[in-house]
Order: structure tokens, then sequence, then C-alpha cells
């Protein structure tokens, strides 16, 4: 015996409700019945997709919870686009001039070892260290005046760097 809702949705009584209520053909009854699929996949999709981004920011939290180091800053790409737009508009091309030397600035203290921070003026091994220390606790600098954080590090030995760092950019 078939429980009452899978006789009332059996494809038989479908086909037979589609031709005697609206004249449908055969022909026109498939496609009802491959739109009618493609609802219903659209739909479970849907739902998938949902619930895989529930998960994802359930997963997150959860880590974030138990490792605050997990997720990592974000780079800020405007600073990019804004260089990118400046070539184009000659107008944005004075602020962007210190934008684009900010993201230089902030790749390389990113991604300088030990050696290259210790060849810097006035940047000694214990600094250096302490330079890298902050990085790697941190997830990397976020801007080039996170470096005022590190202790041994004030406004005139950050001016030296910056100023050290872009003869060498030259």
């Amino acid at each position: 015996m078939h429980s009452p809702i899978i006789k009332m949705i059996s494809l038989k009584r479908l086909k037979i409700f589609l031709s005697k209520t609206f004249g449908f053909t055969p022909q026109e009854r498939l496609i009802i019945y491959i739109l009618g699929a493609a609802l219903v996949i659209g739909g479970v999709t849907l739902l998938i997709r949902r619930a895989a981004l529930f998960i994802r920011i359930f997963l997150i939290v959860y880590f974030q919870s138990i490792s605050p180091g997990f997720i990592q800053p974000a780079f800020d790409y405007s600073i990019l686009d804004s260089t990118f737009s400046a070539k184009s508009n000659p107008a944005l091309s004075d602020s962007t001039q210190n934008t684009a030397t900010e993201a230089f600035l902030l790749q390389r203290i990113n991604t300088m070892t030990q050696a290259d921070f210790e060849a810097l003026p006035g940047i000694g091994p214990v600094i250096s260290q302490r330079i890298i220390q902050f990085r790697n606790e941190h997830n990397g600098f976020i801007k080039f005046d996170n470096l005022l954080a590190v202790t041994g590090i004030g406004p005139k030995r950050l001016e030296v760097i910056r100023k050290s760092l872009l003869e060498r950019k030259k």
C-alpha cells in the first residue's frame, strides 16, 4: 500500500491532472516536469550553500575562540586599487603616491628577514628579533606605522627605517 502523500504526488496522477485540466500535450508536460525538477534542484542547491556558509561561520567562530590568532588580517587591496586608478586619472596621483609608498613599505617589512632588518641603520640583532617576533605573533603588519608597537622603535627610528627602505627602492 502506498501512503496518501505518494499517491497524491504520483506522476501518473499529475499527468492525468495536467492533461484533463489544462489540455497539455506530452511535450508540454515534459517541459513542466523539467522546469519542476530544475526548481527543486535549485532550491536544494541553495539550501546546501546556506548550510555550508553556516558551517564555515560556526567553524571560524569556534576556532577563533580556541586560538585567537586563527584568522589572519586581510591585506588592504584598496591601497593597490587606488594606485592603479591614479595611473588612469592624474588628479589622484598625489594622494595615491602616498598609498603606493605605504603598500611598498608594508610589503617590505612583512617579507624581510632578520639579516635584512639588521642591515637598516639603527637596527641591531635585538630589535630585528623583536620586529620578527611581533610580526609572527600578529600575523604580519597591517600598516607600516605598526612598527611603533615594537619595543625600541619610536617615531624617529621609524622615519629612519622609512627613509632607508625608500632609498633602497630607487
